[in-house]
């Protein structure tokens, strides 16, 4: 659990950033998984503003379940044998 940071088991979501302005050109994607062991951190933590600024890209940022809630691993839960 991070202290001072909400949380919620609600937590499959994504954040687009998009550079300001119109293109006709196709702009690359860079997708953005935070790390954390599994077990903690969030997307929330990485602001995106300047790099899409800079860099003409599209970022997507995303949160996914972590610890039992996303990984629950034990040898009694996997196939026989």
């Amino acid at each position: 659990l991070e202290l001072g940071r909400q949380t919620d088991e609600d937590c499959l979501s994504l954040n687009v950033w998009t550079p300001a302005g119109e293109s006709d050109e196709p702009r690359p994607v860079m997708v953005w998984i935070h790390g954390g062991s599994f077990v903690a951190g969030s997307s929330g933590i990485y602001d995106a503003r300047r790099l899409v600024s800079r860099g003409d890209i599209i970022v997507v940022t995303i949160n996914y379940r972590l610890g039992a809630l996303g990984f629950l691993a034990h040898p009694s839960l996997g196939p026989p044998g």
